[in-house]
């Protein structure tokens, strides 16, 4: 894994968290 696509993979990552963490608001868990 070159350097680009460990960035490109860690903004996805940030992505997915700032999702996950909507719908657990949503939920109410957090």
């Amino acid at each position: 894994m070159d350097r680009k696509d460990l960035i490109l993979h860690d903004n996805a990552n940030n992505e997915l968290q700032k999702i996950l963490y909507k719908d657990a608001k949503k939920i109410g868990k957090y």
